[in-house]
């Protein structure tokens, strides 16, 4: 596990470091003196990398303990989204479609993040309400019982009942 964690690493600094090598040589794509785009020697590559590097982090996202099943499925459409741009850009190299599918990967995650952050906003909604209640019972039942005590007093219960109200009093 701690070795697949350390190849996936270095996959990924690999790949970080291809990218920005191609900026100032053009491995993989470069602009010619009409600001064109064209397609580098090592162009073959610029489709492998992206791909190598999801596998890796949807690898890593499925071997994960600390996910759960939706958060996995989410975390997945990470990498999903933009495996499929890459594999429809490789066959329809006009249309550029990785962008849209890393929009939508990201909107994904971004739809996952609002809607827990919503369920956690719910849930101490719940529990603030359920505390004020709480608060609310334990200050009527003092003064209900104190009520309850004071209003009727028996002649042989006088003294005990007298100074329960006084501890009481003094408590509230």
């Amino acid at each position: 596990m701690r070795n697949l964690i350390r190849l996936c690493d270095l996959i990924f600094i690999l790949s970080s470091l291809a990218a920005l090598v191609n900026l100032p040589f053009g491995f993989f794509f470069y602009l010619d003196e009409n600001e064109a785009y064209m397609l580098g020697s090592w162009y073959w590559a610029a489709n492998i990398l992206p791909v190598v590097t999801l596998s890796c982090s949807a690898l890593l996202i499925l071997i994960s303990r600390s996910l759960r099943q939706r958060e996995k499925i989410i975390f997945l459409s990470f990498a999903f989204f933009p495996l499929l741009g890459v594999y429809l850009d490789y066959f329809f190299p006009d249309l550029v479609l990785t962008y849209v599918c890393l929009f939508l990967s990201g909107l994904a995650i971004y739809l996952e993040i609002f809607i827990r952050q919503g369920e956690k906003v719910a849930k101490q909604e719940a529990e603030l309400a359920q505390n004020r209640i709480a608060i609310m019972l334990s200050q009527i039942q003092p003064h209900f019982l104190y009520n309850a005590l004071a209003t009727e007093v028996h002649p042989e219960s006088y003294f005990l009942i007298s100074s329960l109200l006084e501890l009481l009093s003094a408590t509230m």
